[in-house]
């Protein structure tokens, strides 16, 4: 299990099979991956580390809660950034 490194939840440990723990949380839940971005290179993020973020769309938002606990349960911080519903 690749978890957060100690004291920052945000993080990963830049190592193979990060990416595909947090995207497996995710697949568990009724939630669509559309883009990620692994940054490595920004101020704060400590040598082997890295700040993932997903962008998901769901059917509806009131999942959002359900789906932000897989990660959360794993000691990954999730945050909802932002709520856009689409019409159709």
């Amino acid at each position: 299990m690749v978890a957060a490194p100690a004291g920052n939840p945000a993080q990963i440990v830049d190592a193979p099979g990060a990416l595909l723990q947090i995207s497996t949380l995710l697949a568990e839940c009724p939630a669509n991956v559309v883009d990620v971005s692994h940054h490595h290179s920004f101020n704060g993020v400590p040598a082997k580390c890295a700040k993932p973020d997903f962008t998901i769309e769901m059917r509806n938002p009131s999942e959002s809660d359900s789906i932000l606990a897989g990660p959360r349960t794993a000691a990954f911080e999730a945050i909802l950034l932002t709520g856009v519903l689409a019409n159709g």
